[in-house]
């Protein structure tokens, strides 16, 4: 959802800046309280933690760390790999080279995500 409303030229630009790498098993892909860019697994299986405790699980297709390219936060959750993963990122400079209406439409769903991700998070986690 997070690109549904940009421009083909930005998809197009913003798919030609991926860049995949494989992870191994049991490393991190982004540690909570770091900064990160945009994720996209295309193959293998992750665990989503906060504070040591598993919270979810990442399987193929799946986005992730997407909050960081617009919201100035740092990451709430861990993403550890559980079987070797193939991983797209998406380097935040990406996101220079797009235009006013494609950033903006990134941004405003961003931050709707971010907030909604919070809500579900507290939701989740009283403490």
């Amino acid at each position: 959802a997070i690109f549904a409303k940009c421009s083909e030229a930005g998809l197009a630009m913003l798919v030609s800046r991926l860049e995949m790498k494989t992870h191994e098993p049991q490393s991190f892909v982004v540690s909570q309280g770091t900064d990160c860019t945009l994720f996209i697994l295309a193959r293998g299986r992750l665990t989503l933690t906060k504070n040591g405790m598993e919270m979810g699980e990442l399987t193929d297709g799946t986005h992730f760390a997407e909050l960081s390219l617009c919201c100035p936060v740092p990451r709430i959750h861990s993403v550890i790999v559980d079987t070797q993963s193939v991983i797209f990122h998406l380097p935040k400079d990406a996101l220079e080279d797009l235009s006013t209406a494609d950033f903006n439409s990134i941004e405003a769903i961003s931050q709707t995500e971010y907030q909604q991700n919070v809500l579900l998070d507290m939701l989740a986690c009283p403490d």
